[in-house]
């Protein structure tokens, strides 16, 4: 696998080793991090260290704030406190979202969108799986279809935004808005 290079491979996470055995021996911990609107203190219980382009993030889920999946970047962690009194079972729903994860924008909530591309970036897509759950559907002379899931608008996307003009949204409209948006937001 390439990444992007890192600037500073030497570096090391902020709280590595008491995020790491947090992990491993499931205790629940106080995670304070930066925000734009200062630092901020949650209960999480700690899932993995993911790399992700390049750089580190914590994936945790919210102490009793049910099943959604958060990511920090590893930069902007401050300050862990283990909290080993504390455990907790790692729960099944949330292995499977981060199996399917192809980025740090997961979720289970997820939302059905259709792609139309050229045959010129089919390859592309025969080879390697961009989206959760893609399929390539209504292959034509000139375009096929791509079906797959996303949970927010930054897992999808960079991809497209990568394989215009080549590519176009089908469905569903909120996210051809978005991609409407940024690109009317570059040209500005």
């Amino acid at each position: 696998m390439i990444t992007p290079k890192v600037k500073n491979p030497a570096t090391k996470m902020p709280c590595h080793n008491e995020l790491y055995d947090a992990i491993l021996k499931h205790h629940k911990i106080n995670l304070t991090y930066t925000k734009i609107s200062g630092p901020a203190t949650v209960k999480a219980l700690p899932f993995s260290m993911i790399l992700c382009d390049g750089l580190w993030y914590l994936g945790y889920v919210l102490d009793d704030k049910g099943q959604n999946l958060r990511t920090v970047r590893s930069s902007h962690i401050v300050k862990v406190e283990p909290l080993p009194e504390e455990t907790f079972e790692r729960p099944e729903w949330a292995r499977e979202t981060m199996k399917g994860a192809k980025n740090i924008w997961f979720s289970q909530a997820k939302t059905k969108f259709l792609l139309k591309a050229n045959n010129s970036v089919k390859d592309y897509f025969e080879m390697s799986e961009f989206f959760p759950q893609q399929k390539i559907k209504d292959e034509g002379a000139d375009t096929f279809t791509i079906e797959a899931l996303y949970s927010h608008f930054n897992e999808v996307v960079p991809t497209i935004l990568r394989f215009l003009p080549s590519i176009q949204v089908i469905e569903p409209a909120e996210l051809k808005d978005e991609v409407a948006r940024r690109i009317k937001e570059y040209k500005a």
